[in-house]
């Protein structure tokens, strides 16, 4: 499998883990890096904020 239709695989795992467990920091920031890796800027802002939001002190999505 590419790794194209992994990062997509992962992007839905994480979309998953969100509606589950909307207020896990932890997979809004690892959904953002994984959205970087695909271009879309924008969406991976949002999910970085969310993380941020959600536990002011998570260093990785204020550094992504």
């Amino acid at each position: 499998m590419k790794k194209e239709g992994r990062v997509d695989e992962a992007i839905e795992s994480y979309s998953k883990a969100i509606e589950l467990q909307p207020d896990c920091a932890e997979a809004y920031s690892n959904l953002g890096v994984l959205l970087i890796e695909q271009g879309r800027v924008d969406e991976a802002i949002e999910s970085f904020r969310k993380a941020i939001e959600l536990q002011p002190d998570c260093a990785k999505a204020y550094f992504n």
